[in-house]
């Protein structure tokens, strides 16, 4: 099994502790995508009590369209729409419009 699919696996199980042993170990995992184009960044997977600030911080710059709105950064979907209105009307790799995306991660603000 690869390390980007045994990090994919340790985020589904919101196994934080080998999240951070694997980014430890490859800190470019972060950044990866898997077969659907999905970004293995735990804001995906990971309850919001679960959230640390390394991962949406660090990255939060190098967030997309989908992932700013899952996390429920409003600045950075901001920032991303006045460059490109279109993302505003946008589906995520895997299906998802972006209104959504904020909805299912109880992101009400944006």
């Amino acid at each position: 099994m690869s390390e980007t699919q045994l990090f994919f696996d340790a985020i589904r199980a919101g196994d934080l502790a080998a999240v951070r042993t694997l980014l430890d170990q490859d800190a470019a995992l972060l950044n990866g995508k898997n077969a659907q184009s999905q970004s293995p960044r735990p804001v995906f997977h990971l309850q919001p009590a679960e959230r640390n600030p390394r991962f949406s911080g660090v990255t939060r710059r190098g967030f997309g369209m989908h992932e700013a709105a899952a996390a429920g950064d409003l600045a950075r979907v901001k920032e991303l729409v006045e460059k490109d209105a279109a993302l505003a009307r946008s589906y995520s790799p895997d299906g998802f419009p972006v209104v959504a995306l904020a909805a299912v991660f109880g992101n009400s603000k944006l």
